[in-house]
């Protein structure tokens, strides 16, 4: 049995197959304006889930559903939230601030559980995301200002 995707010509192909160029989402090729805007979106985008899991555990964790998370994490998913907006707007300042803010929490996250809290492959894609986001929103004012 072939697949779907044996069976297709690469230009036919749903858009999450038909890749552009070899670059991975969690670190793309930066080559102009566009590639450029497509890795600061990506540290926007974890941004905003790295918001929406906070405060969905904050939200659990002050209504005693469970105990994973202080309560007041759900202004660490506040701050996460405006940062992965403003990231949009390819702000530098916001996607160096998230990406900061990402490690000092890991760290602290160390301090108090162990190691382990932060080991894993999921942080390990965070990290990339938010230095992806941070390598797309430099890039987009370099080339910016070359066209200009």
């Amino acid at each position: 049995m072939t697949s779907y995707i044996t069976t297709k010509r690469r230009d036919q192909l749903p858009a999450p197959w038909r890749a552009k160029d070899k670059s991975k989402w969690y670190w793309p090729t930066i080559r102009d304006i566009d590639t450029a805007r497509h890795a600061a979106l990506n540290g926007s985008y974890v941004a905003l889930f790295v918001s929406g899991v906070t405060g969905l555990l904050a939200l659990l964790s002050a209504f005693h559903i469970l105990d994973w998370v202080d309560p007041w994490s759900i202004f660490d998913a506040g701050l996460f939230a405006v940062l992965g907006l403003l990231i949009r707007r390819m702000s530098r300042v916001a996607a160096t601030s998230a990406l900061v803010l990402y490690l000092l929490e890991r760290v602290y996250a160390a301090y108090v559980g162990g190691w382990t809290t932060t080991a894993g492959v999921v942080g390990a894609m965070l990290f990339t995301a938010f230095t992806s986001g941070v390598r797309g929103t430099i890039a987009y004012h370099r080339y910016k200002r070359q066209a200009s």
